[in-house]
């Protein structure tokens, strides 16, 4: 999501899924990580108010368009299991939780996730809390320009 709204290593590859019309979705948490990171990059001057505003629209825009993974007391169980068996940061084990709890709500077994992540922490601990559900396939945008869809 954040990476369509500002040119990063892996933006090409990512603007590629947004453009196959594959259902995306995300942890709730992730549009305010967006908004944080954007906001970040104004104040750091790498982008100025209009782009950050221009930015703040294309997000809202993008955002209704996502399945919505809210953060509930169940994700926030699974959150706490992955941070404790993976040692994952707290934000990145809501992230996995939530693409592992859509998993498990997939009712046709021919739908995967692709767990996207560029974090290179999470991504050391990612393929690891995810082998449990093999319905998950993790993926970095800046490794390879096409995603590993099935």
């Amino acid at each position: 999501m954040g990476e369509a709204l500002y040119s990063e290593p892996g933006t090409p590859a990512l603007q590629a899924i947004f453009g196959q019309g594959a259902s995306i979705a995300s942890a709730s948490l992730g549009v305010v990580e967006v908004v944080a990171a954007l906001s970040a990059k104004r104040r750091a001057s790498e982008i100025d108010l209009q782009q950050l505003d221009r930015s703040l629209g294309d997000l809202d825009d993008d955002w209704s368009g996502f399945i919505q993974v809210p953060l509930s007391a169940e994700t926030v169980e699974k959150a706490r299991a992955l941070a404790r068996d993976h040692a994952l940061r707290g934000a990145d084990a809501v992230h996995l939780a939530s693409a592992v709890m859509l998993c498990q709500r997939i009712q046709d077994p021919s739908d995967r996730v692709l767990f996207v992540v560029s974090d290179h922490r999470l991504k050391k601990g990612a393929p690891a809390g995810a082998s449990s559900w093999p319905g998950i396939t993790v993926w970095d945008p800046c490794d390879s320009a096409a995603p590993p869809l099935p």
